[in-house]
């Protein structure tokens, strides 16, 4: 939660809450991650909307540790809360990792997205 923002002038005072959007389908949290982290998605009533693959890596070894195949959760209906993807890190070293979300029907500079994530 953000804290509220105040401006002032000759007018008057306002207050608001500021909002702030992606154009993301999905949002990762927490991040910061001490056990486990979710991939939220925005729809997944239907299989083209959702990425194929979660690859979450390692940058020390720049390798993959964990991979999953978006159509296997969807076809098994194992979204967690109904429209997550939970990954369980708790065994995993202490330090910087990404996340990328593999989605090959995007435009070519978009295929890949990489999520920067603290596991603490």
């Amino acid at each position: 939660m953000f804290n509220p923002v105040t401006a002032s002038n000759n007018c008057g005072t306002s207050t608001r809450n500021p909002t702030f959007t992606t154009s993301s389908p999905y949002r990762v949290a927490p991040n910061p991650i001490t056990t486990k982290f979710q991939v939220e998605f925005e729809y997944v009533d239907y299989l083209e909307a959702l990425p194929e693959q979660l690859d979450l890596y390692s940058e020390i070894s720049t390798k993959v540790i964990r991979t999953v195949k978006v159509r296997k959760v969807f076809e098994n209906k194992s979204f967690k809360n109904n429209n997550a993807i939970e990954f369980d890190v708790k065994d995993l070293p202490r330090g910087i990792y990404y996340l990328h979300v593999i989605d090959s029907k995007r435009d070519e500079g978009e295929k890949v997205k990489s999520i920067r994530l603290l596991l603490e």
